[in-house]
């Protein structure tokens, strides 16, 4: 079933919250009703916007912060910026303007049922990551590495003996489990892109903890039209279950907007908006 799309009330009804754009024209600290309830979150999610949905509730339960901040950082997840000064300014001028908003019993009890949960969510993922499994801290061991192609192979890791480069088997978003890549990829915008090196450097992934986003020119090295397949011009022994478009770290000279990505599809190489959804695979060497 589709879930039913709903629209946000901010001003006793008198405004309506139905897009995105909405949201962003609309940041005052009223919207902390709807963000301390939840629905907020769930209002972007029937939206498709999972990862604005998902910064939110890490919002909702971190740790407890000044107002101020929080407000901060609640504008900045809809891309406004503002100092520290600026955002008391707001919560300062709304309080003298409106009074308190006052919740029913039922209604702060299911908020109270509702943080509980995100909270034990959250504790668990911490606890996924503090003890990441054997596969994943599991240093390269040379014995075991088997060669295919220009690769050598072992597990979720393949060396270019071309290059010296050491890659990932599998996208952000999928694992090697059982000689094999599962789940599916999952595709960031450049900036986030940018960020993922970083979960996989605090757990020390293979060992390593020098894992990158690879520049555009050893992004093309991978490009293989010999050993792949039609639209898939990768090594698929290699690379199993491989997408059409990744990433490079590497910024287009010519438009501060854009930047490289590698189309495996055509065996390509061209530069998109960053602000485009395309797949990562990491490198380190």
């Amino acid at each position: 079933m589709k879930p039913i799309k709903f629209d946000l009330k901010l001003s006793n009804g008198e405004i309506t919250l139905a897009f995105l754009k909405d949201v962003q024209q609309n940041l005052t600290p009223e919207l902390f009703t709807h963000f301390y309830t939840g629905k907020l979150a769930r209002w972007l999610r029937v939206r498709k916007f999972e990862e604005l949905a998902g910064k939110l509730e890490a919002l909702l339960i971190s740790e407890k912060e000044h107002e101020a901040q929080l407000f901060k950082n609640l504008c900045e997840i809809f891309g406004r910026e503002l100092n520290d000064i600026e955002a008391r300014e707001i919560l300062h001028n709304y309080k003298k303007t409106h009074s308190p908003v006052e919740n029913s019993d039922d209604e702060i009890e299911q908020l109270h049922a509702e943080i509980q949960r995100l909270q034990a969510e959250n504790d668990a993922l911490k606890q996924e990551i503090a003890t990441p499994s054997k596969s994943t801290t599991a240093k390269i061991d040379a014995s075991e590495q088997q060669k295919i192609g220009k690769f050598f192979v072992q597990d979720g890791i393949a060396t270019d003996t071309e290059t010296g480069l050491t890659w990932l088997r599998f996208a952000y978003g999928q694992q090697w489990e059982n000689g094999t890549v599962t789940g599916e990829a999952e595709a960031r915008n450049w900036d986030n892109a940018m960020k993922i090196p970083s979960e996989f450097n605090r757990i020390g992934y293979a060992g390593c903890n020098d894992w990158r986003v690879p520049t555009i020119d050893e992004l093309k090295t991978l490009i293989d039209k010999e050993r792949g397949e039609e639209r898939n011009f990768i090594d698929v022994n290699v690379f199993p279950k491989n997408g059409a478009y990744f990433w490079s770290s590497s910024p287009y000279a010519y438009g501060s907007y854009n930047a490289w990505i590698v189309h495996f599809g055509y065996g390509y190489s061209s530069n998109y908006s960053k602000n485009d959804y395309d797949n990562v695979r990491l490198v380190r060497g």
